[in-house]
């Protein structure tokens, strides 16, 4: 609904597996494929991730 209202297009994509967990990381899988193929094609590089490098040096820092 959320999509439909802000008038963003989308595709619902299925998964294969045999359990949900092997289901969810065919996803996971498949969105990583997805980011890295347009960030080729929008000529991106796709191994800059800011919000990853930002979250490690957060954890870093942490005590945990």
């Amino acid at each position: 609904q959320l999509l439909e209202q802000a008038k963003v297009s989308y595709q619902i994509v299925g998964s294969e597996g045999t359990s949900p967990l092997s289901q969810m990381m065919n996803l996971v899988l498949f969105g990583d494929y997805t980011s890295y193929y347009l960030a080729i094609l929008y000529k991106i590089d796709p191994s800059l991730i800011k919000a990853i490098d930002y979250l490690k040096e957060q954890l870093k820092d942490s005590k945990l």
